[in-house]
């Protein structure tokens, strides 16, 4: 691998295949679809352990409603968000971590229509291990020289940059279905992105649209349909299916099933559990890409893990001149 390419490849955000189970992933305004005051998200996923190093992504989020100071601040909601990739053979790693900040509108008093915006600004850091990797000037005739020098000369091997991201959404309530649009950006301010001074790039700027519904059936089943298209640079990416909750006879209990599909790469089985205030789900990515041949239709397995309760908090009390009798 030549550092050449390390530098101009265009690389994409991380990505799950539960996207709807990374909220804050999807964006500030996300918060706002939970049916609780407080909810914690985590999310580990390994793909490619069949054809190469595998990639590792892990993300963990904690996100409030700040509805107890509505009087004060309006229907605001934040959160906080870390995410950590490491991938390739150079152990590339990256470290985001995002503090978000929403607010919800009620178009008018009598109408089901929702808006919310939001921003999340953060911070990134960034590094790679260059001794792991190999260069064309080790290649001698044909043989290749791991002592000999590569040739290269990095500026730095650690990248630290301020990154800013925003989301809107709109959401329905609807007799029984609960429809949802969420469109997101990330890396709105384009931030310099390079190990080699000679060689400048500016990081691209990621869209995301997902659309979705949660549909009470009269059988006591629940349908979430939705579907996510993403775009950065001249990647893209689209993923749809649907999930079928089923009722389980103990109180606060249920199963979930589904299926994904992402256009021209995976089909994405998933399974989860809803105990109390806890939903546990896995899935795994089913490679049926160009690349199944080396891949032998692995792809890779997530893991998804949600908290979330009601919290009950006093209101603060006014000051008041005359006393309360």
């Amino acid at each position: 691998m030549s550092f050449v390419l390390i530098n101009s490849v265009k690389a994409q955000d991380i990505h799950y295949s539960q996207y709807n189970y990374s909220p804050l992933n999807l964006g500030a305004t996300s918060t706002a679809l939970m049916n609780s005051d407080f909810r914690v998200a985590a999310n580990n996923r390994k793909q490619w352990n069949s054809v190469t190093v595998p990639y590792q992504t892990f993300s963990i989020g904690a996100e409030e409603k700040l509805k107890y100071f509505r009087n004060s601040l309006g229907n605001y909601t934040g959160g906080i968000l870390i995410n950590q990739d490491k991938a390739g053979d150079g152990a590339l790693r990256t470290l985001n971590c995002y503090f978000s900040i929403a607010r919800q509108f009620q178009l008018n008093t009598d109408s089901n229509l929702w808006i919310a915006l939001g921003v999340s600004p953060g911070f990134t850091q960034k590094n790679i291990d260059f001794a792991k990797l190999n260069f064309d000037n080790q290649f001698t005739g044909d043989l290749f020289d791991p002592a000999s020098p590569t040739g290269e000369n990095p500026n730095n091997t650690k990248l630290g940059y301020f990154d800013a991201g925003a989301s809107l959404m709109i959401h329905q309530l609807k007799d029984e279905q609960h429809f949802y649009l969420i469109y997101q950006t990330r890396h709105v301010n384009r931030a310099k992105q390079n190990f080699y001074s000679a060689i400048p790039y500016r990081q691209s700027v990621f869209h995301q649209i997902v659309l979705g519904d949660i549909i009470q059936g009269r059988n006591g089943l629940t349908y979430l349909p939705s579907i996510s298209f993403s775009k950065q640079n001249k990647f893209t990416e689209c993923v749809f299916g649907a999930e079928v909750t089923l009722p389980s006879t103990k109180k606060n209990q249920s199963i979930v099933g589904g299926v994904h599909y992402r256009l021209k790469d995976a089909i994405i089985p998933s399974v989860a559990i809803n105990y109390n205030k806890f939903r546990i789900g896995l899935s795994y990515d089913i490679n049926l890409s160009s690349l199944k041949t080396a891949s032998k239709y692995k792809g890779g397995a997530e893991i998804s893990i949600i908290y979330q309760t009601l919290q009950i908090k006093a209101q603060p009390q006014r000051k008041t001149i005359c006393p309360i009798y």
